[in-house]
């Protein structure tokens, strides 16, 4: 810790940072003496700075005993750096069971949409690629089709916009007086019922 803290902190913050890991050492239960004897000593020892020996190309695959030790001492003439990687082993050669999703199947994304009038749409949404995009195209057909519909209802004068309404339309005022006649009045009965002044209600009696 001692030595991170020298790689690491500005000199002006290095110590604090010591403090800091003194603290911590000494009170999850660690001697303070020995803490302090072994920060002492770390810092009392060289600190080598790491310097590139090489400024080439840099040559990176797996480690082969006997062989990269050879490439190594070669690099240093020919100023080059060799890097080691861990190849595959017969565990990863032999499994299979891992399934690879392609990318627009990854669900939480940040995607962009370049219209045709040179404007941008960027969304991010949870679900996948694939999905947002389908969502898109749903309703850009639904607003297609409402804009042909509205279309069509401007040139036709019996179309009407919206859902039919299941609510019977009032009558007017005058409509519904006719409509109280035609039904108190009796289709073969005599004539001093077809007055143009009243109606005749249906609890009067027959005889008056």
């Amino acid at each position: 810790m001692t030595r991170r803290a020298v790689d690491l902190c500005e000199p002006e913050f290095l110590a604090m940072e010591l403090h800091h890991v003194y603290q911590t050492f000494k009170t999850n239960g660690y001697p303070p003496r020995l803490v302090h004897a072994v920060m002492q000593q770390t810092l009392a020892k060289p600190h080598r700075q790491r310097t590139s020996t090489s400024s080439g190309p840099r040559i990176l695959f797996p480690y082969y005993k006997g062989v990269s030790e050879k490439l190594q001492k070669l690099g240093r003439t020919l100023n080059f750096s060799v890097c080691y990687k861990r190849g595959p082993n017969l565990r990863s050669l032999l499994r299979g069971d891992k399934v690879n999703v392609p990318l627009n199947e990854h669900p939480g994304v940040v995607y962009e949409v370049k219209c045709s009038c040179s404007v941008a749409y960027i969304g991010e949404t949870g679900f996948s690629l694939s999905r947002r995009f389908s969502q898109h195209i749903s309703h850009l057909r639904r607003y297609i089709r409402a804009k042909q519909e509205l279309g069509d209802a401007g040139h036709s004068t019996t179309t009407s916009r919206g859902k039919p309404s299941s609510v019977p339309v009032p009558l007017p005022w005058n409509a519904r007086w006719q409509h109280q006649r035609s039904l108190n009045t009796p289709q073969d009965g005599p004539a001093r019922y077809r007055d143009a002044s009243c109606a005749r209600s249906h609890t009067w009696p027959a005889d008056v």
